[in-house]
């Protein structure tokens, strides 16, 4: 297997990089799995026209797409759908709404898909600077990771902070997507008002 990972603040063009991806998989006549978690109800806060493309791909005859609440159904899926149909790749949009463990990636490369890559796509770290709790197992199991950066939204210069200007608990990196800004680290400090922090939650 080669496994990779697309991350970045909000707004750095994650799930896009994840659908070009997807497309080329398409164009070329090829099997795959889109999963996007249950949980995530933003609908269209990928922005306009990914959400849109999204829709469209995931209506190919190629594309085998599901919602999923934990990470066994991504195996379990998997593992049904090959038994007819040759699945050349799996794709995972906003990894981090589901509460992955280093036991799935055991228990995937135990399983008869083993050899089918992955491509991951998410936040790593949240709003409040700290890496998020869940995306931390995931990590590791990554043969490849880029990492995207986006534009400041206060100055215009390069952006790499996610600010939450809302009423949000940290412990849980998902509102309606409405309230999120992407700051360099400037402005994020200006708004923030203290040092940053990146603590591993464990």
């Amino acid at each position: 297997m080669y496994n990779k990972l697309f991350t970045g603040p909000m707004f750095s063009g994650k799930t896009r990089r994840l659908v070009i991806e997807l497309e080329r998989y398409i164009l070329a006549k090829r099997h795959v799995v889109w999963f996007e978690p249950q949980r995530d109800t933003r609908g269209g806060s990928h922005g306009g026209f990914i959400a849109q493309r999204m829709e469209e791909l995931k209506n190919s005859e190629y594309v085998h797409s599901f919602e999923f609440t934990k990470p066994e159904e991504i195996i379990e899926h998997v593992s049904k759908l090959i038994r007819h149909t040759k699945i050349e790749c799996i794709f995972i949009d906003e990894f981090f709404m589901v509460p992955f463990e280093r036991q799935f990636f055991y228990d995937y490369q135990a399983s008869e898909i083993k050899d089918i890559p992955m491509v991951f796509a998410g936040l790593t770290v949240g709003a409040d600077s700290n890496l998020i709790k869940t995306a931390i197992p995931v990590i590791p199991y990554m043969d490849e990771i880029k990492k995207f950066s986006a534009i400041c939204m206060n100055c215009g210069r390069t952006a790499n902070y996610t600010y939450f200007d809302g009423d949000w608990d940290s412990s849980d990196p998902i509102d309606n997507g409405y309230n999120y800004k992407v700051l360099c680290v400037d402005c994020y400090m200006k708004l923030t008002k203290k040092p940053l922090t990146h603590t591993w939650k464990g």
